[in-house]
Formats: C-alpha cells, structure tokens, sequence
C-alpha cells in the first residue's frame, strides 16, 4: 500500500481522487543479460480506479523499464453513457504508453462490448468502435469515440465520430459526414426511418445534391439543438407550397432559381415528435429596387400538416441615403401572396432626414412583403433626442412611398417640461429668439411628437409637437374670454407644427385647440375652437380657425361654416367663411338650394355676440322655369328667427308663384297685379311667419278699384302706377293660408304745405278683404328740423281713416327753441272725403308729447290749425295732477343745462320753494287759442310763494335773441296783500294813517339775468308819515323764497325808524 512518491503521483493522473492504493509489485533485475541495470517493475492494481463519475479503469498493469525509461499501461476503460435513454456502459481494452510527465496522456482501445444501435436509434447500426480518452495535467478527462457503421437511408457505409463532455458524460455528439443520399426521395428517406411515419409529400418536392451530414446531439451547442440534425445542398425546389413561399420574396423565382443549403431536423430525444425542414439561401438580390435580401431561410415545421416560415435579413435604403439593416420572420399562409414579418433594426440610424437632434439607436421592425410593388414598413425603435433630457424614447416610423421618401416618426409619452417650447423653437426651429407668447402657456399633459417627410393622414409634413396646456394670462387668454366667461379653467390641446424640412419660407405655427360645443345663443354653436399663432422671423400673429353651426327653425340639421378670424387686441373678433355643404330645399321649400353661403360673425369679449350676417347664391325652380339666384340670410337680435331673401327674374305672376309658395291654388285677388313681361320678385323667408314676394307692377280688376276708393285724398289716377307689392304668405304660421298684399308708393306726395306722405302702402287682406294705409309722414315747421311719423290706420266703410304714428326719434329743439328735447310724441292724423274741398280732405290732425323738468314728467296735447297745418297750440300739465309742485330748482336746473357755460347756483334755495297749479303750453308762433293769448315758445303758468304771499308767476321764453329760452318770470305782486305785511310788521291793525302803498312791483327776474349777475330788481313807491319813498333796489334770488319779516328788516324798516 503507498501513500506517496512517484508512482502514487503517476497514477493520480489516471483518477486525481486516488488517495491510496494497493498494489501488487514484482522487480526483475537481468544480471545476465548485456544490460542488467534494465531493471522492469511490474505493477498491478487488483481494485477499479475511478477515472471520472462515468469512467472508471479496472485490471490496471503498469510495465515500467528503467534503461532506458519506458512505461506501458493495460487497463479495461468502462464509460458510462447518459443520453436521453437509460444509462449505457461500454467498455475498452486499453493498451499504451505512459508518460505521466506530459501535459496530455492519449489513450486509445477498441470496444469490447456490443453497442449495435447508440441509444436504441434502429437506424443507426454500429459495427465496430474505438475509445479515446485524453487525460490533461489539469486533472479533466476528454472521451471520444470512433465508429463505423451504417444508416437504414443510406446505401454505403459510414463512419460516426462521437464526442462525450459534461460532468457525467450527458453531453454526446455523434457527427456523420459524406452520407450519399438521393436526390428526389433522400429527405423523404430520411424522414421515414427517422420518425417511422409516411414523408410530407413537401419533401420530395426538394431536389438534393452532394453528400449530406448529420449531427446527432444530446444538448445544444453552436448551430445544432438536442436531436436529428441532417444538412446537405438543395438543387431545386419544385413542391408549389414551397416555390411559393419563396415567391413572396422573389416573385420571378423558378424551382432552381435559388440554391438552398436544407437542414432537416427531429427532436428524436424525449416526447417531442418535432420535425423541420429549413431551406437556407446565403445569396443577396434585390427585392424591391430599394431593399436587398442579403439572405433568407425558409422553414418548415412537418411534424404534421406542413407550417412554413420565412426568415430574412433585410438591407432598406431610405430616401435619405440611411442604410437600414433588419433581421425578420413571418408565417407563410399557403394561397397569400404576401407576409406580415416582424424582427429587429440591426443597425443605428443617425440623425435621419438631416434632423440634427434625433437618433435612433435600436429599433423592432414589423413589414408587409410581397408583389413587386415597393413595401411599407414600421420600425418600432428608441430615439435619442437632443431637447429631451430625461433619457431615451420610444418611437415609432412608418416608411412608405414609391422611393421610401414618406416617412412619418411618432413619439409619445414625454414626461412634462415646461421650458420644451422654448428648446424645440432653438433646437428644431433653430431660431435664436422665443415668441414672448409661449411664456403664457403652462403644460398639464405629458408630450408627444410627429415628425412627418410628407403630409400624412395623421400628420402634417413637418414637425408637430402635441399636449394639454391651460393659459396663464396675456393676449391668449383674452382670446380665449371672445368664447368662455372663465378661460383659466378651459384645459386646451396644443400643436406646435414647425416646417423642419422648410424652414426658410414655411410657416411655423402654434395652434390651442377647444373641442367645444361652444355655445353662442340659442341657435349658435361652436363645434370647436383653435387658436393659431403664426411665427415669422421677427413677430407673432393670432388668428382663431372654427367651425360655426347654426341651428334655425323649420330645418332639421343646423347649418355648418368653417370660419376664420384675425386676432386684433383691444377690437372684436371678426370671423368669416362658407357653408361647408349645398342646402337643399331650405325650411322645406321644395324650389329653392342654397348652393353657397358665406358667414360674417363678430364677437366681443366676454361671449357676446354683436353681428351675424350671411350672403351667397342659389337656384329655384319654380313651376317649369328656373335660375340662379343671390341670396341674403340674416339672424333676428334674439336669435329666435331667420330671415332669408333673394331676387329672381323670369316671367311668372304672382298667382303662379303663390300656388308654388302655398301649394295649393292662390287667391283669385292675385290676379289683379299686371306684371310685365320680366317679372323681377324679391322672396324674403322669415321663419317667425313665413314667404314674402316683392315685386312692381300695375293694378287691375277688384283689387285696383278697392285701391282707387280709398286713395281719393291723393288727387291722381293709380291706373298707369306701377307699385311696389308685397306678398305675404305665413305658411309657418298656425293659419298658413291667411295671405296679405302690400301695395306701396315710395315717391313723397304732399298734402298741405306743411304735411308729405314720404311713402305710402296699401295693406290688403286677400280673404275677407280690407284695406289699412301705413305712410311716413313729415312734418316742416319754420326754425324746425323735419318731423317724420310712422302712422297707419284702417279705413272706415265710408273710405275716411284714422292714422295714429309716433315721431321717430326725439323732437330736439322744438320749434327752434334750443336746449328742449321732447319725447313720445305721436301724431293722431285722418282723411275724410267729405272734407276733400274744405280742408285738403283732412279730418283730424292732434299732437300729444312729454317733456321733462327734474324728475317731473310733463305731457303735452294740442291740434294742428287747419287750413295750412302751422299754428299748433300744446298745452301741457305735471303727470299725476296739478296739485304736484314744480320746484324751481328743477326749473334754474333746467336752464342749467341749456346754458353750462353760465350755470345759475342753487346753493340757498328751498327744494320745496315751488310752482302749484301748474300749466305747460308750446307754440311756434304768437297766437290765441279760444280764451287763452300766449307768446311763441315755451310758457309755465301757476301759483308761488313770495315773501309770505301767494302770487300769479308765469315763467315764458321772451329772449328772442340765439332762438334760445331765457326763463323770465313774470311775477304779478299785489299791492293790498304787500300792505297787509307792512301792517302786521309795524303792528297796526285797520290803522294805516302812517303809510301808503302806492306801488309795488318785481321785474328783470330771469335765469338769463341772473346767469350774469342781474338779480330781480325790486321798485317801490310808498308815503311814510308824509313823506315819499322811491325804492328800487335788487336781491338775490334766493332771497325771494325767504320770510316777509326779513325782507322787511332788511329793506324797509328804516323807513319807519
């Protein structure tokens, strides 16, 4: 037993685990031979030496001779095999030489043991096999094994190298080279032993060339996987499935176009039944005339009904230049001429398009091949981007078109950063200032991008750059406040589009969008919103793109406009544009298309709307004629109705027009109006009533003596007129039928030498029939600006009528007395034809009006004097009675007003210092009117305190100069109530011996006066103890609403002393 020293060392080479070892040893010394120091020792080891755990040595004989040094060694080898079966020992006769100082000890033997079949594979059968076991100085073991043999599907012998590795020698490959096979049947052969199964007749359809090989492994390394693996050369590939797999790649392929390398593999270990053919062409062709197949394989899974596969690696040139390089697969579905394949970007594609910030780094490709016709393909890749700082992103590009030259690039999920405007307008705009606009915008949203070479369907071609944003304030804001009372809450979706590929002329915009509806009225909506900031090099523009619906009675979709507007701060927004489609047959009417349309709206901020006006064109048919018209829309102030009105020219009359507009036979009535031969008819559509006509031509018949009765007060024949007429027919109203004629006069006609008709119409009821007179009357008084009145009335069985009007607007400075304003004045006017040769025919001619002073209301009535209509007398009185004061604070007010420049002050008088009893009266000229004489102009009559008495005031206009009002007050002072006063001062009762008053009076008391400093003037005559006084003295106003007692101390109680 040894437990060190050389010889334990030299067999530790052979199993390292050897600790110690028995042994038997015989030593032969030949002393009698020529070289006795030839000592031989001969060693044997009766115990098995492990070599590894699957290989072990047993019947070790160690021969060593000593001069010279040579060592032999005899041992059997058994080695274990672990395939996928159950374990396989085979064993060795070993016999070599031994050198335990080398780094690598060889051994070789042939196998003693009978292995017919490796692994029970039937098809393979071994005949004969030698060992080989490498043994290195770093204690690993290498076992290989040499065999001959045959294969059931081959007609000549083979021989099979077989390598073992692995810690329990699991890993086995066995390696066949130079297998003739034949050419039409050999992978149908094959497939047959292999599996024991009948061949996929896809097999027979691939024509072979040369020898084959075959790798049979238990595990995977390099090319081949656990299994059958068979390679040999395919000439020619003939089977119509397979042919026409390969078409989709090269349509022009025949059978031997392509020299395959075929690879038929089985997955002979374990359950799996899986068997593939995969056909592998290393050649490059072209594919389209911008992408190369640099190589493809086709695969064929035949374990049962045939699945094919195509594989391919792809070189792309773009229409950059860039050099795409992509490695895909794709399911071949027999009878498709095409195959959606899916892989990866195998190369980098640097700042495509010459887009300085972008680059892409790596990438998945999805592509639709097959045709001859250029493909599309979609990369889905990451990007870095250089106005990005928080790392790569996700993109994806679409490439299309004839010469890939359509590229679109889409990026989404950007985390939000604030300042990204202002890095994509340097970066991708390369410009070297920010609009001050984009401070405004506040992101809310994560960005995303497009990048588009041409205009997409879902992309412009540029740079467009997408999120959510809200507005911070400035110009964009107040945009936004023409639609919305709230614009900070209004989130927004923000486009900025900068035209990378055109930067020097293009346009770059920024564009907010509202999705709306935004609703404007009750019969208008904003379908959405975008606000468009256009940039140039040195200024920012505003404009807001929109689309307008219009919701109207009697149609059932609203009416849709595309519009603009320009943005102006501090003006309101003007927006314009057209119908976006034909209107057939507006509110229903059957002869009538709106073929164009054009919209004008104006809005101001905070969303009212201030205009809305339409105008645009048509055609109508009406009975068998038919034409082109211009058409004219507008919107009631309430926004409740819509008025439409074109003009049409032809030859109709109104009896066939009114048939068409009722649809049923007009009145007989409408006959009567004689049209010439071109008949010119005005349609206005209002749907709060219904079809108006206008048009001009003559009376006739029933209607023209009807018209004839009643125009007696005109003195002229209406034969030969041609009038202006009216129709209308209220077909949306609930009595459609119930249909009215205006027929009208435009020319002025005068009816006395102050009175003209400007206009007179005829107002027919067709059915029963009747006749009103609506005219505006003008009224030319001297120092008078004309006065015009919309009157109308009805006319009486007798022909007189009763108009009543209103003046239209306020009477200023009436009758040429400035400062005066005058409302609500009406007009009552009639004809009687009993009175044509008395009084022009004219019955009835009254005034009523209102006027006020302070807070006080005066109304004002009066008649016109016949027979030429100038002298006209109002008289007037407070509203609410006679018994309610003026205060003639009201009243120097008044004048105040009149006369800014020289106000009167009002500082010291009373407001309940007042005018009772009040009278009003206005003329133009001097006069009598019945009892009462009174002054041109403007006249206040009644009662007023003075000094403790109540006198007769009277308050005129008797300042001719300017045609202005002065205010006069004429105040009449009576003597006996003056004495009165004087007594109970003095204290006198019936004893008046002491004075007498011979006169008393106040004058010159007007606002005119005192505006410059002219106060009423006092003048007084009276006798005190004998001796006469003459007092003429002025005050101040306010001093006349003060107490006798006052006035007295201060003016005549000297007098007395």
């Amino acid at each position: 037993t040894i437990f060190n020293g050389t010889l334990i060392t030299d067999l530790r080479r052979l199993s390292p685990s050897l600790r110690s070892v028995t042994i038997d040893l015989s030593l032969f010394f030949p002393i009698f031979s020529s070289n006795p120091y030839d000592a031989t020792i001969s060693i044997s080891v009766p115990t098995a030496l492990p070599i590894s755990r699957t290989l072990s040595a047993s019947n070790i004989l160690l021969t060593a001779a000593t001069d010279p040094a040579d060592i032999h060694i005899a041992f059997v080898l058994s080695a274990t095999l672990n395939a996928n079966t159950s374990p396989q020992t085979l064993t060795f006769k070993i016999t070599s030489e031994f050198n335990p100082a080398l780094p690598e000890i060889q051994f070789s033997g042939a196998m003693t043991s009978s292995w017919s079949h490796p692994f029970d594979i039937k098809w393979l059968t071994v005949t004969s096999a030698t060992g080989n076991l490498i043994l290195t100085s770093g204690n690993t073991q290498t076992f290989s094994m040499n065999l001959k043999g045959s294969l059931s599907f081959s007609s000549s012998p083979v021989s099979i190298s077989l390598d073992v590795s692995g810690q329990n020698f699991d890993q086995i490959s066995l390696e066949v080279d130079n297998i003739p096979l034949s050419v039409s049947s050999g992978l149908s052969s094959v497939y047959t032993a292999i599996t024991t199964k009948s061949a996929p007749s896809l097999l027979s359809g691939v024509s072979l060339s040369g020898t084959a090989s075959v790798v049979i492994t238990t595990y995977s390394y390099g090319q081949y996987q656990p299994g059958f693996t068979l390679m040999v050369y395919a000439q020619s590939v003939s089977d119509e499935t397979l042919l026409s797999a390969i078409k989709v790649l090269k349509p022009t392929a025949t059978p031997s176009t392509f020299h395959f390398t075929a690879t038929l593999y089985a997955s002979i270990f374990g359950p799996s039944e899986e068997v593939t053919l995969n056909l592998q062409e290393l050649s490059a062709f072209l594919v389209t005339k911008h992408t190369n197949c640099e190589e493809f394989q086709i695969y064929v899974d035949v374990s049962g009904k045939p699945k094919i596969e195509i594989g391919a690696q792809f070189q792309t040139i773009v229409a950059d230049g860039s050099v795409l390089s992509y490695t895909v697969s794709g399911d071949y579905i027999s009878g498709t001429p095409v195959v959606d394949f899916s892989g990866v970007l195998d190369s980098t594609w640097d700042h495509p398009f010459s887009l300085s910030w972008m680059n892409i780094t790596q990438g998945k490709v999805a592509v639709t091949i097959g045709g001859l016709q250029e493909f599309d393909f979609v990369l889905s890749a990451t990007a870095a981007l250089s106005f990005v700082s928080t790392g790569p992103v996700a993109v994806t590009i679409d490439i299309g078109g004839a010469n890939l030259e359509d590229v679109l690039f889409t990026v989404s999920g950007i985390p939000i950063d604030q300042s990204i405007l202002s890095k994509v307008t340097k970066i991708v705009g390369k410009r070297s200032s920010v609009p001050s606009e984009f401070s405004q915008i506040t992101i809310t949203g994560t960005l995303s991008f497009t990048v588009s070479t041409y205009n997409a369907p879902t992309a412009q071609e540029g740079f467009t750059l997408s999120s959510h944003v809200v507005l911070q304030g400035g110009s964009l804001r107040s945009v936004l406040s023409y639609f919305t009372n709230n614009p900070a809450s209004v989130t927004l979706d923000l486009s900025f589009y900068l035209p990378v590929f055109d930067l020097s002329t293009a346009a770059t915009t920024l564009s907010l969008s509202e999705s709306g509806p935004i609703s404007l009225g009750s019969i208008l909506t904003l379908d959405s919103i975008q606000i468009v900031l256009s940039l140039s090099s040195n200024s920012v523009s505003i404009s807001v793109d929109s689309q307008l619906a219009v919701t109207v009675k009697h149609q059932s979709t609203p009416l849709v406009f595309d519009i603009s507007a320009d943005y102006i701060a501090g003006s309101s927004l003007s927006f314009s544009g057209d119908i976006t489609s034909t209107w057939l047959h507006p509110f229903g009417l059957q002869w009538l298309d709106v073929t164009t349309l054009r919209v004008n709206l104006v809005l101001s901020a905070p969303v009212l709307v201030q205009s809305l006006t339409f105008a645009g064109s048509g055609s109508f048919k009406i009975g068998v004629n038919s034409g082109d018209c211009q058409i004219a829309l507008s919107i009631t102030s309430d926004f409740t109705d819509v008025v439409l009105s074109t003009t049409i020219t032809d030859t109709w009359t109104l009896s066939q027009i009114g048939t068409v507009i009722l649809g049923r036979q007009a009145p007989a009535l409408l006959d009567d109006f004689v049209t010439t031969e071109s008949l010119s008819v005005t349609y206005t559509i209002d749907t709060s009533s219904g079809v108006s006509v206008d048009c001009v031509g003559k009376l006739s018949g029933d209607l023209a003596q009807k018209i004839k009765a009643v125009s007696y007060w005109w003195g002229v024949d209406i034969m030969p007129i041609e009038f202006e007429v009216k129709l209308d027919f209220p077909i949306f109203t609930v009595d459609p039928l119930d249909v009215s004629l205006y027929v009208t006069w435009s020319d002025e006609i005068q009816i006395s030498t102050h009175v003209w008709f400007e206009s007179v119409t005829f107002d027919v009821t067709v059915e029963p029939l009747s006749v009103g007179l609506d005219t505006k009357l003008k009224l030319e008084w001297n120092e008078n600006p004309p006065l015009y009145f919309e009157a109308s009335g009805s006319f009486a069985a007798d022909s007189s009528v009763l108009l009543w009007g209103a003046l239209e607007g306020t009477w200023i400075n009436p009758f040429g007395i400035k400062g005066f304003d005058l409302s609500d004045v009406i007009l009552q006017f009639g004809f009687n034809p009993m009175l044509c040769d008395i009084d022009a025919c004219i019955s009835d001619f009254g005034l009523g009006l209102q006027m006020t002073i302070g807070d006080k209301v005066i109304k004002f009535d009066g008649n016109v004097e016949a027979p030429d209509f100038w002298n006209v007398f109002l008289e007037g009185s407070l509203s609410g009675g006679s018994s309610n004061p003026l205060p003639l604070v009201d009243v120097i007010n008044e004048w105040n007003k009149v006369n800014p420049s020289n106000p009167v002050s009002t500082q010291y008088i009373p407001s309940s210092w007042g005018v009772n009893s009040c009278s009003f009266y206005f003329a133009p000229i001097d006069g009598q009117f019945g009892p009462i004489h009174y002054a041109r102009g403007f006249g206040i009559t009644g009662d007023l305190t003075l000094l403790d008495m109540n006198v007769y005031l009277s308050i005129n206009c008797t300042d001719s100069v300017g045609l202005s009002c002065n205010f006069a007050f004429d105040v009449d002072v009576p003597i006996s109530d003056f004495s009165e006063l004087i007594k109970k001062e003095l204290g006198l009762e019936n004893n008046n011996a002491i004075f007498s008053l011979r006169d008393v009076s106040l004058t010159e008391w007007s606002q005119k006066g005192i505006s410059s400093n002219v106060q009423p003037r006092w003048q007084i005559e009276i006798n005190v103890f004998g001796t006469d006084h003459y007092l003429d003295f002025r005050v101040e106003q306010y001093e006349l609403s003060q107490t006798f007692h006052i006035f007295f101390k201060k003016w005549l109680d000297h007098l007395f002393n």
